[in-house]
């Protein structure tokens, strides 16, 4: 496995965080 960096985690987590709070809404909605 490839070592990320802080950026690619932080970077990636934002991606993440920002599909389950768009997603859940209109799921739910």
């Amino acid at each position: 496995m490839e070592k990320l960096t802080v950026r690619d985690v932080d970077l990636k987590g934002k991606k993440v965080i920002m599909r389950v709070d768009f997603n859940v809404p209109i799921k739910n909605g």
